[in-house]
């Protein structure tokens, strides 16, 4: 009977310190909608635009119900490739790392631009900025997609700002700003795309612990049956 409870004792510790650490070391957040509950926003400006689009968060619950952690990031970055008198193209744009005074970039090909002298091509990226947040990044949280691609953290109010531009030869503009400024066969033709996406830890099911408990029940049971079986035996 010694041995039973100290066999008991010893999984109780296990599964404690099982419950405690892995749940947090091997989740995956899960995407959670946008925006999920408790969480607004307004935004203002384009994202074709110099001066991009400001996406301002109001986060009123942090985390959401049934999640342990709040993340807010983008996804499926795409800007322009080709503007012609026909068509408009995407290409996916790839991060490229963070560069202080500018921001979190990615980077593009080059855009190809029909206009009335001919085609003209321009390195295109995408700028984001996030201040004051705290980041990780996809492979960190064992997101699929891009490993390197940031993922912030979420802990209260936020803001977003972000810019598809092209370099014209000097400096670097909206790709909006640049295809207005030029004579093209075609009238705001840019193709560019960029989603945000909210993740959240979810919290652990008690599911472990539900499986512990049956079985320590049934060994508990085991063990009473065999105590009677034998008072049983020596009783008759």
């Amino acid at each position: 009977m010694l041995k039973l409870r100290l066999l008991i004792l010893s999984l109780l510790v296990v599964t404690t310190l099982f419950l405690v650490s892995a749940p947090r070391a091997n989740a995956t957040p899960a995407a959670i909608g946008f925006p999920p509950p408790g969480v607004t926003f307004i935004g203002s400006g384009t994202s074709g635009s110099t001066a991009g689009r400001t996406n301002s968060y109001t986060v009123s619950q942090t985390p959401p119900t049934g999640y342990t952690d709040l993340y807010w990031t983008l996804e499926n970055i795409q800007g322009p490739l080709a503007s012609t008198s026909s068509s408009s193209t995407l290409q996916t744009l790839n991060y490229s790392g963070f560069v202080a005074g500018t921001g979190h970039v990615w980077t593009g090909g080059l855009w190809t631009i029909q206009t009335t002298s001919g085609n003209q091509t321009f390195q295109t990226r995408m700028v984001l900025n996030v201040p004051t947040i705290s980041s990780t990044n996809r492979g960190a949280l064992g997101l699929s997609g891009s490993a390197s691609d940031p993922v912030f953290i979420i802990n209260g109010n936020f803001s977003a700002t972000f810019s598809f531009q092209a370099f014209n030869g000097s400096t670097w503009v909206g790709v909006d700003d640049l295809f207005n400024s030029l004579n093209t066969f075609c009238t705001n033709c840019v193709n560019k795309q960029a989603t945000g996406q909210f993740y959240g830890d979810p919290v652990p099911e008690p599911a472990t612990m539900i499986l512990f408990g049956s079985g320590l029940l049934g060994l508990a049971g085991h063990a009473r049956h065999r105590r009677n079986k034998k008072k049983l035996v020596s009783e008759s």
